[in-house]
């Protein structure tokens, strides 16, 4: 059961309704318009390569216990077949750094409503948590581990 303003909600309809314009309130829209334009020159970075070691460590590390992402695959999953997809993950982290375009999927995520404090029922205690796509979350890893 979740309050919005005098009215109850029990519909999870309705529930994600009112946690959606929540949200939607206390993020800001940034203007673009007004962004800076840097005029300072920088040194040219290397290359950053990923290798397939560093992903299987990653893959084998995974927690087991956490869910799925959008893509749906679990980590339990990846992680018992961490030997076999680590040369291709390996290889679609590189590309898309030599390409500088991250795969369509891996700009989404689905947000779910996480409890702060107080009570359950007021949309307000709520803070919103994005869940990635869990290739997203390891080519970010090792990426900075690259750093």
């Amino acid at each position: 059961m979740l309050h919005d303003n005098d009215h109850t909600l029990h519909a999870d309809v309705d529930k994600a309704h009112c946690l959606n314009n929540y949200f939607s309130l206390i993020f800001t829209v940034e203007n673009t318009d007004t962004v800076p334009s840097c005029q300072m020159e920088f040194p040219k970075m290397e290359n950053i390569v990923i290798t397939a070691p560093g992903v299987h460590k990653l893959l084998a590390n995974l927690d087991g216990s956490k869910s799925a992402g959008t893509d749906e695959l679990s980590p339990r999953v990846l992680k018992e077949i961490c030997f076999e997809i680590a040369r291709l993950l390996t290889s679609i982290f590189n590309q898309t750094l030599q390409d500088g375009q991250v795969p369509a999927d891996w700009r989404h995520g689905n947000i779910f409503p996480l409890q702060k404090i107080g009570s359950k029922s007021l949309a307000t205690n709520y803070r919103p948590s994005s869940h990635l796509c869990m290739q997203q979350n390891n080519g970010a890893h090792n990426l900075f581990q690259c750093l």
